[in-house]
């Protein structure tokens, strides 16, 4: 999660992952035989659509910031050894990767303590009668 650019965090890329599978999802509600609403399901996924363009612009912008900061020989000065080429491309990728493994911890995280709650209520119950 970088600070600063919104849409980064565990929520927002929560958001955007559900709203990106809104359509496949209005999907199999259709083919059940369901009602689904296109609309609001297509303004959705556009808006998460656009998020991400934002999200990527954003990256490319401060990557050019970076290396209009750091030119290349004053990079190379500073350090020989990692010269600032790919800075454009280094920070929406790390941003968008931290996001997406602090979302995956927390959802596999939620997932195992909801299994460990059910086997508690069922013991709970099991005690009870």
């Amino acid at each position: 999660m970088t600070a600063g650019i919104p849409g980064t965090g565990i929520g927002g890329l929560f958001y955007i992952a559900g709203a990106l599978w809104l359509p496949f999802r209005g999907l199999v509600r259709r083919l059940r035989g369901k009602p689904v609403g296109w609309t609001r399901v297509w303004g959705q996924a556009a808006l998460a659509m656009g998020i991400l363009a934002g999200l990527w612009i954003t990256g490319e912008l401060l990557g050019l910031l970076v290396a209009y900061a750091f030119p290349p020989a004053l990079a190379a000065s500073i350090s020989p050894h990692a010269p600032m080429t790919r800075a454009s491309n280094l920070f929406h990728a790390v941003s968008l990767l931290l996001g997406a493994v602090s979302l995956s911890a927390v959802l596999v995280g939620v997932q195992i303590a909801r299994l460990v709650v059910r086997r508690g209520e069922g013991r709970s119950l099991q005690r009870r009668r």
